[in-house]
C-alpha cells in the first residue's frame, strides 16, 4: 500500500469537522480529521513529526463530532494540547509507584502458610498458634504411631526420635 501526499487542501478555522484522532506511529504524531467535500468525507491526515521528549507517552486520543458541531480551529487546538499533555502518564507512573499488589500477594501467601501450620497473626509482632494442645509435632507423632500400628514397624519411632 502506497500513501499519496497532497498539500493543495486549504482547511478554514471555522470549517465543521466529523471526528478527529490523534495518535502516534512510528515516524511521529499525526492528526487525522474528517471534514466533508462535495458531499463525500474526506479524512485528511496532518502528520506532525517525531517529538522524542512526548514520544511513547501520550496515549491515542478520539473526538468525534457527528453533527459537524466542532471546527477545525478548536479540533486543531484541542490535538496540539494532548500531544503535549502528560497527565495521563503521570498519573499511570504514580498508580504504579504507590501500587501494592507485590506486597499483598506476599502477605496472603504468608497467611496461607501460616494457616497450613495452625497459626495466626495478631497485630505486626504476635504470632500464634491455634489450638496449642495439637501441633505440628503431635500430628507428625500421631501419623508414625497410626503408621506402626498399621505396619508393625516400630523401626522409624527410632529414626525420627519421636518418642
Amino acid at each position: 500500500m502506497s500513501k499519496i501526499v497532497t498539500a493543495d487542501l486549504i482547511l478554514d478555522s471555522d470549517e465543521p469537522t466529523y471526528g478527529m484522532k490523534v495518535y502516534e506511529e512510528a515516524d511521529g504524531f499525526c492528526t487525522k480529521l474528517t471534514v466533508i467535500r462535495n458531499d463525500l468525507p474526506v479524512n485528511l491526515v496532518i502528520h506532525h513529526g517525531p517529538n522524542e521528549e512526548f514520544s511513547g507517552k501520550i496515549p491515542p486520543m478520539f473526538v468525534p463530532s457527528v453533527d459537524g458541531e466542532n471546527p477545525v480551529g478548536l479540533m486543531l487546538q484541542m490535538s496540539e494540547q494532548h500531544r503535549q499533555d502528560l497527565r495521563w502518564f503521570k498519573r499511570a507512573e504514580e498508580m504504579r509507584q504507590s501500587s501494592t499488589l507485590i506486597q499483598d500477594a506476599i502477605a496472603a501467601d504468608e497467611q496461607a502458610r501460616l494457616a497450613i501450620k495452625g497459626h495466626s497473626t495478631f497485630g505486626p509482632l504476635a504470632n500464634v498458634q491455634r489450638n496449642p494442645a495439637y501441633s505440628h509435632q503431635t500430628t507428625r507423632r500421631n501419623w508414625w504411631a497410626e503408621r506402626a500400628e498399621r505396619t508393625h514397624k516400630t523401626k522409624h519411632f527410632k529414626e525420627m526420635r519421636i518418642r
